[in-house]
């Protein structure tokens, strides 16, 4: 998301801080318990995006009615035996965690809520709990008026478009796709601009597209009709980083083998490159298309090794030039969504399981029931009125950090500025907010703070900061109708919050010091596992394209995981794990085409593609994160199946030939394909 500009910061800014006002004034009038909670609220739900805010409104509010629910069972229910209580209170934030975790979209926020939210309402109502219902509704009250305030402030005073976001980020992935293809090429686009050296840069796109669609659904917008040719638009868009990184190997190839591309075939590429840098001049991508169909009726007759290889490179031409038409069409509905009533509508595409590292949940989950238990036996070994903020943050903490490698540095950063919260909060308290004697004096004195804080919160690089300064400095004030100023309880309750920081923390040291590596490998070798399971194939479902499209999108969802944590790697692995990554995506996707491509073979050949397959599945399980140092066994293997499929279909290349082509150059793209004589 790029970055919010001064005009845009301070007026987000602005609105939050009139979205908190107003619930504070509603909250006072209505005369509920804990104001300061709708204001804490107020800056936690409120996003750039009018769209975002209501999303997260809506899911904060849900995530908060089924805690107060939760509360209300477990507390009367155990509260006679306080430590059986903390327990199901532990278990019950661990088990919506876990939950929470199953899922990477914004909707995991709700079972977050609903997990961190029995520790602000049960832990504090321990002490009474005949009023554990009234609590748990005023809870409830508060989070409602926030999130309506935030809702309508930010949707109807200047409201911030995601629609416009989508269109931009589209744009620009499709702008970098290009520049991409005419680096492949050999070409730049645009004078004076960098290119991306690779695929990795293309990664951040569709993780940030994929965040924006969700919003979408909660923008009254024209374009939310047009979600399934975004859809569609943005699995076009995720294939082309195979497709161009399948061009770029055999591109590579060709200047290993110190080989000339024929004269057509150059010109063609002379052709792409030239509506790719959008020459006046240039064919449209419906000739190209053509023109590689025709290109590739000239070549298919030869079973020789360039024969192939060409045949090879006019396929992936042939898909990127698909992939391209659709991309401008599915474009074209998006910028004029309703009134291309003939467009077709979408290409089909399917569900597919995002990956989701167990491992890190089990031990997300377990670091916080235990960091909970711990700051519980605090509480309750101490006697400490107070010490009830010890669990809650241990709940709130190990929640918000659960999907990083290593939560430690954000710990440690949360403290700090946690730190700085306690001080204003401490001012706010004894100096500046016992002169206020009106709302409007109190709002006045307050603005200068959390004006600032709201333009820390527009600001991507300071987000983080400004949520930790303004979430804790108004629930430390203690807002109320009758203000009394008590600096030895906002100084116990800033104790407590430390406390319970510094004890998260040293919880997370013992069981959550992992760190981008370790996650990494962990990535790469669940994409292996994958890959193992498309070569071995069993039934036929698990070769179908269904299958393939699946396999593909959870290899790049993985791709896209594994590019954002290699950034942060400072020790070089011994190899590149992104790049080993696509080799086996294009090698699995290859053996899926093998499996159904194969069915029509003889049984004699059809039993030699059955041994090489389980031959490559070997010889990956046999060599753990690595794609290369391959046996050469292996690769004379593939070469001897690959000339008897030639020679069975009498020297034409079948798109079976194609298929085992593309798996030997993934695995041994060094290495020359011999070249044999085929039998007519």
């Amino acid at each position: 998301m790029a970055n919010i500009g001064d005009r845009e910061a301070w007026l987000f800014s602005v609105k939050t801080y009139g979205a908190a006002l107003l619930a504070l004034y509603v909250a006072l009038a209505s005369g509920l318990d804990r104001p300061g909670w709708a204001v804490t609220t107020v800056y936690v739900v409120s996003q750039p995006f009018a769209a975002a805010t209501a999303s997260k409104s809506l899911y904060r509010l849900v995530g908060t009615i089924l805690g107060a629910v939760a509360s209300v069972v477990l507390v009367p229910a155990l509260v006679q035996a306080p430590e059986l209580l903390c327990v199901a209170l532990a278990l019950w934030v661990a088990g919506c965690l876990y939950i929470s975790l199953q899922d990477r979209s914004p909707r995991s926020y709700v079972f977050m809520l609903a997990g961190y939210s029995v520790a602000f309402i049960a832990f504090p109502g321990v002490d009474s709990p005949e009023n554990i219902f009234n609590t748990a509704v005023a809870r409830v009250e508060e989070i409602a008026l926030a999130v309506v305030c935030s809702a309508l402030v930010h949707s109807l005073v200047a409201p911030k478009n995601v629609v416009d976001a989508i269109r931009a980020r589209v744009d620009a992935w499709m702008h970098d796709s290009k520049r991409w293809a005419a680096t492949v090429l050999h070409q730049s686009v645009r004078e004076n601009s960098q290119s991306p050296s690779n695929a990795t840069s293309m990664s951040k796109h569709p993780i940030d597209l994929e965040t924006l669609l969700l919003h979408l659904a909660f923008e009254s917008s024209e374009l939310r009709t047009e979600l399934t040719s975004l859809r569609s638009l943005q699995w076009n868009l995720e294939k082309l980083l195979p497709i161009l990184s399948s061009i770029e190997d055999r591109l590579a190839s060709f200047r290993a083998q110190n080989a000339e591309l024929p004269s057509q075939l150059t010109q063609f590429i002379a052709l792409l490159n030239a509506n790719l840098d959008e020459q006046d001049a240039a064919p449209s991508l419906e000739d190209l298309y053509r023109e590689s169909l025709q290109l590739r009726s000239v070549y298919v007759g030869g079973g020789e090794q360039n024969h192939l290889l060409w045949l090879g490179l006019l396929e992936r031409f042939r898909e990127l030039l698909e992939v391209m038409r659709a991309c401008a069409q599915y474009k074209q509905r998006v910028d004029a969504p309703g009134l291309l009533r003939n467009f077709p509508r979408k290409q089909r595409s399917f569900r597919f399981k995002r990956h989701i590292d167990r491992k890190l949940v089990a031990l997300s989950c377990a670091t916080a029931m235990i960091s909970i238990l711990a700051g519980c036996s605090i509480w309750i070994f101490t006697g400490w009125t107070d010490g009830a903020s010890v669990p809650m943050i241990a709940a709130v903490a190990c929640s918000f950090f659960a999907t990083q490698d290593s939560p430690l540095p954000s710990m440690k950063k949360f403290g700090k500025f946690a730190f700085v919260a306690i001080v204003i909060s401490l001012i706010y308290s004894a100096v500046i907010l016992p002169a206020a004697t009106t709302f409007e004096m109190a709002a006045l004195f307050m603005a200068p703070a959390f004006l600032v804080l709201g333009l820390l919160i527009a600001r991507p690089q300071t987000n983080f900061v400004g949520m930790v300064i303004s979430t804790n400095v108004s629930t430390l004030v203690g807002l109320n109708n009758r203000y009394v100023p008590d600096f030895t309880s906002s100084l116990n309750s800033g104790l407590a919050l430390m406390i319970g920081i510094f004890l998260t923390m040293l919880v997370m040291a013992i069981m959550r010091a992992r760190s981008a590596r370790w996650s990494a490998i962990r990535i790469a070798q669940a994409a292996r596992r994958d890959l193992m399971q498309a070569l071995r194939a069993g039934d036929r479902t698990s070769y179908s394209r269904k299958a393939r499209v699946e396999f593909i999108r959870r290899m790049l969802d993985r791709f896209y995981l594994l590019s954002s944590r290699l950034k942060s790697i400072e020790d070089g692995l011994e190899h590149r794990l992104d790049e080993t990554l696509l080799r086996e995506l294009r090698v699995g996707a290859n053996a899926i085409d093998l499996r159904r491509l194969g069915r029509k073979l003889p049984p004699s050949h059809a039993e030699k593609l059955r041994k090489l397959l389980m031959n490559v599945e070997q010889a990956f399980a046999s060599r753990p994160g690595r794609a290369d140092r391959l046996p050469q066994a292996l690769r004379n293997e593939l070469d001897d199946v690959l000339h008897d499929i030639l020679t069975l279909s009498g020297g034409r290349v079948s798109p079976l030939a194609i298929a085992l082509s593309g798996m030997r150059l993934a695995m041994f793209p060094n290495d020359q394909l011999e070249s044999r004589k085929v039998t007519k």
